[in-house]
């Protein structure tokens, strides 16, 4: 391996972080948008049994993907976080 190989690998990284970063916004679209049905519906921001269901379903998505489960709540909990930020904005 040599620097240019380096280089082709920190590119395909900046390329995959591009593409989380993408999902994140169009999430957060669509956080938004659920979060106006919500208001219309009368129901507040948070929804813990939701949030309980989605850790379970992001653990058993990491635990195929050989993702550590600490490093998936600490993500997941930041989106969820953000996810009622943008809910309670509306």
């Amino acid at each position: 391996m040599n620097n240019k190989d380096l280089e082709l690998l920190r590119q395909e990284i900046d390329k995959v972080d591009k593409e989380i970063l993408e999902s994140l916004k169009t999430r957060f679209v669509l956080v938004k948008k659920i979060g106006e049905f919500k208001k219309q519906l009368g129901f507040g921001p948070v929804d813990k049994e939701r949030e309980e269901e989605l850790f379970v379903i992001y653990k058993s998505i990491g635990d195929d993907l050989g993702l550590d489960e600490n490093l998936i709540k600490i993500i997941f909990k930041a989106i969820i976080e953000e996810s009622k930020r943008i809910q309670n904005n509306n």
